[in-house]
């Protein structure tokens, strides 16, 4: 590869937004870009200090653990959740730069609402991420026939057309 193509694509991956610290080590492409350009010394770290972001899905697991991250890396956090009492409990915890705002994925006004919310921190909305969704496990087909279509439905709508929202 020649030096201004190899420049071009580090300066194209400096913006990738990734974490830093032990968790960036199971990043495929941090790994490599490592072994590829790994004379460059390259490091992939998103500056979130300062930062406005929205968690859809905050309030408990893999979201409000996303949002104890943001949050002690200097972000101003808009937890968005359907569950008050978790959202709530955990905008309490962190404090200044931690807002709770009820929020369902799969309803185009209460996202606009909770994006709204995170731009009222300044600079409009650098960071957002989709931790929302929900699980179902049941046979398609059993001794009482065919499951209910409609739970199904709701898992889509909720797992990947809420990511879109």
């Amino acid at each position: 590869m020649r030096a201004s193509a190899r420049r071009s694509a580090i300066a194209s991956f400096r913006d990738v937004s990734c974490w830093t610290g032990p968790a960036i080590d199971g990043n495929p492409i941090e790994s490599r870009l490592r072994s590829r350009y790994a004379a460059d010394n390259l490091t992939i770290a998103m500056q979130i200090d300062g930062a406005s972001a929205l968690v859809a899905g905050g309030a408990s697991g893999l979201g409000a653990a996303t949002v104890r991250r943001l949050h002690d890396g200097g972000a101003s956090v808009v937890i968005a959740d359907l569950d008050p009492d978790k959202g709530e409990a955990l905008a309490s915890e962190l404090g200044d730069r931690a807002r709770f705002v009820q929020a369902d994925v799969t309803d185009e006004d209460g996202v606009r609402a909770a994006v709204d919310a995170a731009s009222e921190a300044g600079g409009g909305v650098r960071i957002s991420v989709c931790c929302a969704g929900i699980g179902w496990a049941q046979r398609v087909s059993g001794r009482q026939g065919a499951h209910d279509l409609t739970v199904f439905e709701n898992v889509i709508r909720i797992n990947l057309v809420g990511t879109f929202n």
